[in-house]
């Protein structure tokens, strides 16, 4: 009967833990999307390769994705057979709190070994191949546009005329560049020869036997400068958002710089964030579980409303620690910022179950319930008012 029972809660669980999966991702992706479709409108870069940069960038959301998925799938769960009454039914059969949680412990352990395995092997593969195939795209690119004697607007507020490519060296020819950036604004660039390279997370144009003109405006003088070796860097697009280096590295190495004691905060905070993100399943496994059951008619709406108070409450304690570990004055250190809210909320869980194992709601619960009560008669009133004649 017991494995009968884990199988029921964890059949009520799985469907909505992939739905949520499935709906976190595509809203959380949506921004890197569009800047991901620049590089196909702008760029001219093929949309296969956009689909892969796509995929690429899904490692980097999913360990943060999956305990939140976990949560409103428990919460869902945990309501629904709290509002049908069958968790009345399972106490009157003498099944505790403590035995409803097996099987959402199991899936809470299967779910963050998965995180876990994103987090820590495959993101930080992921951000590294990401990066090359946004600098190969764009470099490819650049390469087939220029040779066709056309304008083309590159990364930064950089614009690129050249006439031709050398055979022999592979090199362009008579380079024509408009610059609409920083201090060079409204320059321009005369060059005999030049070469696209990478540099990092950009592209630099060494250009060879060339003139700088910018003209600063009425009444000021007339700038020409002469060169035979002159360095552009250009910073390339991405849709990864404005991350950290360390995100890139290896795992290993990161714990490498830890032992060896030479890694600087943000490398002791990445490394701890890697193993804290997945640890968080267990602790929103619990929470959900117990903040799920309830005594009241609340439904689905109650377990969203739970879910985006916990869900803003971790994503405040991540962002906030992380900004008091990589301040000025550093006032956290870096392990304790990326474990405050697993230390936070896992309180929280160990006392929301301490409190329903006693049949006794939480405070403001209640309140909670009242308020979604009168939220929905309300607009059942409305609604009804609206279709009325």
């Amino acid at each position: 009967m017991r494995a009968v029972l884990d199988r029921y809660i964890l059949a009520e669980c799985a469907p909505t833990l992939g739905l949520s999966l499935v709906v976190f991702t595509f809203v959380l992706l949506m921004q890197r999307l569009l800047k991901l479709s620049d590089l196909v409108v702008a760029k001219g870069v093929p949309l296969l390769v956009v689909l892969r940069l796509l995929g690429l960038a899904l490692p980097a959301v999913l360990p943060l994705l999956l305990p939140v998925s976990l949560l409103l799938a428990v919460l869902l769960a945990m309501g629904r057979l709290s509002g049908d009454g069958e968790i009345v039914a399972m106490r009157a059969c003498g099944v505790s709190l403590a035995r409803n949680l097996r099987p959402v412990a199991l899936l809470s352990a299967a779910v963050g070994v998965a995180a876990a395995v994103i987090s820590v092997w495959l993101q930080p593969v992921a951000n590294r191949s990401f990066e090359q195939a946004v600098y190969d795209a764009v470099r490819n690119r650049i390469s087939a546009t220029v040779q066709t004697g056309t304008f083309t607007e590159l990364t930064g507020g950089v614009t690129l005329y050249a006439e031709g490519t050398d055979e022999a060296s592979g090199g362009l020819t008579n380079l024509f560049l408009y610059l609409d950036r920083g201090a060079t604004r409204g320059a321009w660039v005369l060059a005999r020869e030049g070469n696209v390279r990478q540099a990092g997370g950009a592209l630099e144009l060494d250009l060879r036997n060339g003139e700088v003109h910018q003209y600063l405006g009425r009444g000021k003088p007339y700038r020409r400068l002469a060169f035979e070796a002159y360095r552009l860097r250009m910073p390339l697009p991405t849709a990864m958002g404005d991350e950290p280096e360390t995100e890139g590295k290896a795992t290993a190495d990161l714990l490498a710089a830890i032992a060896a004691g030479t890694a600087d905060r943000g490398e002791r905070l990445e490394f701890h964030r890697r193993l804290a993100v997945p640890a968080s399943c267990l602790v929103f496994g619990l929470l959900g579980a117990s903040l799920g059951v309830h005594h009241s008619r609340a439904g689905r709406s109650r377990a969203v409303t739970v879910c985006l108070g916990v869900i803003l409450l971790f994503y405040a304690l991540l962002m906030g620690g992380r900004a008091l570990a990589l301040g000025g004055k550093g006032h956290l250190p870096p392990e304790l910022a990326s474990w405050l809210p697993d230390i936070v909320l896992g309180l929280l869980a160990a006392y929301a179950y301490a409190r329903k194992s006693r049949e006794a709601p939480l405070p403001l619960e209640e309140a909670l319930g009242r308020a979604l009560r009168c939220g929905s008669a309300a607009l059942a009133r409305w609604s009804g008012a609206k279709a009325g004649p």
